[in-house]
């Protein structure tokens, strides 16, 4: 654990790369259109899961802290 990090912090879930590497096909099949730099869908995918993982952990720090006592 790190030393930095706080016990009752949540973890933080980054996406894999065959995570990102699934994304990227499904966003080329949804364009059905051979990609002309497949690291263009990458880049896009990786963004997209990066900020669902943003945003789920910014929802649990968010739920944790409307429900702490004293606050």
């Amino acid at each position: 654990m790190d030393k930095h990090a706080r016990r009752d912090d949540p973890p933080v879930d980054y996406p894999s790369e065959l995570e990102i590497s699934e994304r990227a096909f499904e966003l080329f099949f949804q364009e059905r259109e051979a990609p002309k730099v497949f690291a263009e869908y990458w880049r896009r995918a990786e963004g997209e899961l990066l900020e669902r993982a943003f945003q789920t952990v910014a929802r649990r720090t968010s739920d944790r802290d409307r429900f702490r006592p004293g606050r």
